[in-house]
């Protein structure tokens, strides 16, 4: 197995009370969605298995990274002044970007199969960026939205181990209130929020992946309360109208934003005008 580039600083959590620190903020990722779900905490690592469950560890220990104790301590900077000397200039400097860094959504485009993407900020917007990334670009898929760290390495940009894949609606559970509530942040605003918001994503990405996984899919109801019948409604096409000309249309709608090849999702209300 390759070695993992934090390998070291995972081990150090064994140290002084880091241990003790990661389970802290283990709860506070957590104990959220547990609360809505009617689980214990402890419940949710058998519920998600091994392999999601990693997916969550790795997630808050890099928040753990970029988090200042209230007394000054960081684990970051702890581990690099007292064992620098063992890791590589790489490391170092992976380690230094990952505790200076911020989560948010990126929606992935532009797709080099074992070499890069393009990543859009859905929060904070943007130009997208291309990002090197060789196993990550192998496992997305054009229009993923992944909640990750993107740090600068040089003259371009990488994402880091802890990454959250969010479907479409769970990603817009997150992306909508922070962008109505802070629409008009500066840059240096959108760091403060997002230093400390990696939580409210852990509790995102929970609430829309442990009820599939257990059978308890949520009600589904209007805003009166009452319980919606999920239904399928076929629409047929004009067939003198010629495909390019259908999906260029559709591509022009603002209220039907892209899912993939041939697929589009309505998120608007269709004006009786037209």
């Amino acid at each position: 197995m390759a070695k993992y580039i934090l390998d070291g600083a995972l081990r150090w959590l064994n140290r002084d009370d880091w241990a003790m620190q990661f389970e802290v903020l283990y709860h506070q990722h957590t104990s959220s969605a547990a609360r809505a779900l009617e689980l214990d905490v402890e419940d949710i690592a058998d519920i998600l298995g091994p392999n999601h469950f990693s997916q969550i560890s790795g997630w808050v220990f890099e928040d753990l990274l970029t988090r200042t104790l209230e007394d000054g301590r960081n684990l970051a900077n702890d581990y690099l002044k007292r064992r620098s000397w063992k890791e590589t200039a790489r490391t170092r400097a992976y380690i230094a970007a990952l505790r200076d860094s911020v989560v948010s959504i990126y929606e992935v485009s532009e797709l080099v199969p074992g070499e890069s993407f393009l990543a859009r900020d859905l929060i904070r917007g943007g130009e997208p960026i291309r990002v090197l990334e060789r196993s990550g670009s192998r496992s997305v898929r054009p229009w993923d939205r992944l909640a990750t760290r993107i740090m600068p390495r040089g003259d371009a940009f990488e994402m880091s181990g802890g990454t959250l894949l969010f479907t479409y609606d769970a990603a817009e559970t997150l992306i909508v209130p922070l962008r109505s509530v802070a629409a008009d942040a500066t840059a240096q605003e959108w760091t403060t929020i997002l230093a400390k918001a990696a939580p409210a994503f852990t509790e995102a990405w929970l609430l829309a992946s442990i009820p599939p996984l257990t059978g308890r899919l949520p009600a589904l109801t209007n805003t009166d309360g009452d319980e919606l019948a999920p239904s399928t409604t076929l629409y047929p096409l004009r067939t003198d109208v010629p495909r390019e000309d259908l999906i260029a249309a559709l591509g022009r709608e603002d209220s039907l934003p892209s899912a993939g090849t041939d697929v589009w999702k309505w998120m608007g209300v269709r004006s009786s005008s037209r």
